[in-house]
């Protein structure tokens, strides 16, 4: 970008899609601040609980990645004994459909946002049934693996309109960004 489109941004002459991805960036970094509030975040495991039932469609290593979130050595309290799924179907391109319950869906978002390092400033930061010390602590990866499964299902979960009943299928949390090809 040069001096001359530099110029004419400041002014506000954009274009379509200029106005497009800065109306994005926007919305993004409003979710962003919304999403680091521990109000925001109890609403939507609220949300999470009144549904009915979601459906993850993601590879299987995801899913099996939530799994181990929610059996993992930090949880004192609420651990998954085994897949509380209603089963899981393949649906080609190498992902899956993993149907949820509401009350499951919300025990997984708790969990998966006080995971990240970020969240948990203080002890007293640390929701009960979790303890996150020197004998648990999650890797780096899994810390990045819940924050992209947490925004996954807020994109879905921030959309349900309180009240309203289902009409069709089950609302899908899709986590598969897509890599474009050069």
């Amino acid at each position: 970008m040069g001096l001359a489109d530099s110029i004419r941004i400041m002014r506000g002459h954009l274009t379509e899609e200029e106005r497009r991805e800065r109306d994005e960036a926007a919305r993004a970094r409003s979710s962003a601040r919304a999403s680091a509030d521990p109000d925001v975040h109890r609403a939507r495991v609220r949300m999470c609980a009144g549904l009915s039932a979601v459906v993850l469609q993601c590879h299987l290593d995801t899913w099996r990645s939530a799994l181990r979130v929610m059996s993992g050595p930090w949880l004192t309290e609420g651990r998954w004994t085994e897949d509380p799924s209603d089963g899981i179907v393949e649906a080609g391109d190498g992902l899956v459909h993993v149907r949820l319950s509401g009350a499951r869906l919300a025990e997984l978002m708790s969990i998966l946002w006080y995971l990240p390092e970020s969240r948990r400033k203080d002890i007293y930061a640390t929701p009960q049934g979790m303890e996150i010390g020197w004998k648990a602590v999650p890797t780096p990866a899994e810390e990045e693996q819940a924050s992209r499964l947490y925004y996954a299902v807020v994109a879905v979960v921030d959309r349900v309109q309180l009240n309203t009943p289902r009409q069709g299928d089950f609302p899908i949390v899709a986590v598969d960004d897509a890599v474009a090809a050069s």
